[in-house]
């Protein structure tokens, strides 16, 4: 509770901070008139962008889950996959989703072992993808950026380095077994010395026997290369509406002087510097990011209102629909008969 209640403090700042400097800068008459001349039909673009990101993350878990459970409903992991979209909006470096995702998925009759290598398997292919993606657009266009915005090249290899880090760490958790198992005893171990749980020894031959479920099954999905290079493709189409956001944003001001490669390439960036920032919907950075590489394609009076509109679609979206359906969705828990 007090991590979410952080989290809420940390957004609503960063909120009011945003607006003060709208106060200081543009004012917020020059604000509000620039956010009601926007063209509606581009916005809405930009939002039907996002409605797609969420359908493809949704029809990616679905891929995995209905390897063993046929019967799981596509309602049922739409509703896991937006309270996840939600978790991971406030919480720091994205890493409430997951969990949360974890515990639905159980609640609806997913064992344990299964639904931890689904979400641990899934998550490998999106940052797999999503550091391909990055490394092909950083040869591409590095050089033009780092001609035109300064220091940029610090941010993006910093960006960069901690998405190949993540995949790094996940290899060894899926490939390393007795590493993965030393990392749990000392976790249950410390847990226990803190009076955070009790009967360690127990929880932990639960663990281990679930690890050897979960090493199973990922192995299982590992060696389904039609499974990994499908939901690779789809997690590729994910990330690139997601990227388009930013340029529905742009020509919904009304411009329309800069490529859309550039400002497809830009967004790509600020997403990738934003996993760097550990702070819940990587507030501050993400922000701060948007501001320095966009602020060329913008024109005077428009980049504060454009970030506005932008972090609306791209976080507060998450938050709204995510927390909505989190709050208001029935769990969909399976019968046996229905487990195949």
């Amino acid at each position: 509770m007090k991590k979410k209640w952080f989290s809420a403090i940390i957004l609503i700042s960063t909120a009011i901070i945003f607006f003060v400097i709208i106060l200081f800068t543009d004012g917020v008459g020059i604000f509000l008139e620039n956010i009601q001349k926007i063209n509606i039909y581009w916005f809405l673009g930009a939002v039907s962008m996002m409605f797609i990101y969420w359908l493809l993350e949704a029809v990616i878990l679905n891929i995995f889950v209905r390897q063993k459970y046929k019967n799981y409903t596509f309602g049922a992991v739409f509703r896991v996959s937006m309270i996840g979209q939600f978790f991971n909006a406030i919480t720091p470096f994205s890493s409430g989703g997951q969990p949360i995702q974890f515990y639905a998925l159980t609640q609806d009759g997913v064992s344990s072992g299964e639904a931890g290598s689904m979400l641990v398997m899934k998550f490998i292919v999106h940052q797999v993808t999503l550091v391909l993606y990055s490394f092909i657009l950083i040869i591409w266009k590095l050089a033009y950026f780092a001609d035109r915005v300064d220091k940029f090249v610090y941010l993006a290899i910093i960006g960069f380095s901690v998405n190949f880090f993540v995949i790094v760490l996940l290899y060894l958790f899926v490939n390393y077994t007795e590493m993965t198992r030393n990392m749990i005893h000392f976790a249950l171990k410390t847990c226990s010395k803190f009076k955070i749980c009790s009967y360690p020894d127990k929880l932990e031959k639960k663990v281990e026997k679930e690890l050897e479920y979960f090493k199973e099954h990922s192995n299982n999905i590992k060696s389904n290369v039609k499974i990994l290079i499908s939901t690779g493709v789809l997690t590729f189409i994910q990330l690139t509406s997601f990227f388009m956001i930013a340029y529905f944003i742009y020509r919904s001001f009304g411009l329309s002087g800069e490529s859309l490669i550039n400002i497809f390439v830009a967004s790509a960036f600020v997403t990738m510097i934003i996993s760097a920032v550990p702070l819940p919907g990587g507030v501050g950075g993400a922000e701060g990011s948007f501001f320095m590489l966009f602020n060329m394609f913008f024109a005077q009076g428009k980049i504060l209102p454009a970030i506005f509109l932008w972090r609306f679609v791209t976080l507060y979206m998450n938050i709204i629909v995510g927390g909505i359906i989190s709050a208001l969705a029935p769990e969909k828990p399976m019968k046996n008969s229905e487990i195949l």
